[in-house]
């Protein structure tokens, strides 16, 4: 198709062998490579690429791996994002059979099906375990529990619960997971100290396992 004086390509077709000849009896006449691409009906850079020997080309670096994903793939992509929220995209596709898809890919076709989350810092603290505290300070404290109540737990406390640091991708619609453990390791101890009467005991340190 031309416009103007340029030549565009309506398809990516190899040259034909009268291309070819073509080319080089011209090329051996001095035309330039304009000329030739307008005799023969063809764009400039493809005449150009032709007369290159692509022979010494470097092949890509990522020849041999695969870029693109059939729909079974899609559908085992779903269902390992459902199955494992907080993993990472190599992780994901790793389950599904994918194991040499680029880093690049793998954030293009998980951006439609999800997104990076961060998982929640702190370990659940459910209405029912707020109630079995409850229960026990009546029981063992002798609390009539008529002031405010301030919930804790020991995880946090003592620096051994979640840092949030941990993210993965989540499938579109779904929630965070509570992650219980931290991810970098580390930790902390924990330090108890109170005031009977008018006597200050403590602080002490509490042993690891205590309750």
């Amino acid at each position: 198709m031309r416009f103007g004086h340029y030549v565009f390509e309506l398809g990516g077709k190899d040259f034909t062998e009268a291309e070819k000849a073509t080319i080089i009896k011209e090329i051996a006449k001095g035309k330039t490579t304009k000329s030739i691409a307008e005799r023969i009906n063809r764009h400039v850079v493809t005449v150009t690429r032709f007369l290159q020997n692509l022979s010494k080309r470097k092949p890509p670096s990522d020849r041999g791996i695969r870029k693109s994903v059939s729909k079974r793939d899609m559908y085992r992509l779903k269902r390992n994002l459902r199955k494992m929220p907080e993993a990472t995209s190599k992780r994901i596709f790793k389950e599904a059979g994918l194991p040499d898809v680029p880093k690049t890919t793998r954030n293009c076709i998980l951006g439609k099906l999800g997104s990076m989350k961060t998982m929640i810092k702190r370990p659940s603290l459910t209405p029912k375990h707020k109630l079995l505290r409850m229960e026990w300070s009546r029981k063992y404290m002798k609390t009539n529990m008529k002031f405010v109540i301030l919930f804790t737990d020991e995880s946090r406390a003592s620096l051994d619960g979640p840092d949030g640091w941990a993210k993965g991708c989540a499938f579109n619609g779904d929630n965070c997971l509570n992650r219980m453990r931290r991810q970098q390791g580390g930790g902390g101890v924990m330090i108890w100290g109170g005031i009977i009467g008018n006597v200050i005991n403590g602080p002490f340190r509490v042993p690891e396992g205590l309750k």
